[in-house]
């Protein structure tokens, strides 16, 4: 990840590629929800 708010984290596998809203999620690139979920956060393949 080369720009944005995860710029500079440890790169990792990707997990699951969604097409249709041109965002790929990785592994290791989550965040914890109100409920305490951790979800995938969707970055534009092009970042």
């Amino acid at each position: 990840i080369t720009r944005g708010h995860f710029k500079g984290q440890p790169s990792g596998k990707v997990t699951q590629v969604y097409r249709k809203k041109f965002v790929v999620h990785i592994e290791r690139i989550t965040r914890e929800k109100a409920n305490g979920n951790t979800v995938h956060i969707g970055i534009h393949p092009s970042k």
